[in-house]
C-alpha cells in the first residue's frame, strides 16, 4: 500500500511539513539530519487539522525534500 506522501507548506514563516502518521515525519526528520538540514523541530501534533508537522528553520533545496519518498515502514 502506498504511504500518502508530504505536504509542503512553503508560504508560512518558518516553513513546515505536514503528515497524518508521526512515523512517518519522524522517517523524514532523520532523513533531513542525513541531508545536513539541523535547523528543524521534531514533529508535533497540529492541533487544527489532527495532523502532524515538523517546521524547517533553515534554508533548503525544497525540489530535493519534495522529492522524498517515505518507506512503507512508515505506517
Amino acid at each position: 500500500m502506498a504511504v500518502q506522501p508530504l505536504e509542503f507548506v512553503w508560504t508560512h514563516e518558518p516553513p513546515f511539513v505536514r503528515h497524518p502518521s508521526p512515523e512517518v515525519l519522524d522517517e523524514f526528520f532523520n532523513w533531513l539530519r542525513e541531508q545536513g538540514v539541523a535547523k528543524r523541530s521534531i514533529p508535533i501534533p497540529d492541533h487544527e487539522t489532527g495532523q502532524w508537522i515538523l517546521f524547517i528553520y533553515q534554508l533548503v533545496d525544497r525540489a530535493a525534500l519534495e522529492a522524498w519518498i517515505p518507506s512503507d515502514s512508515g505506517e
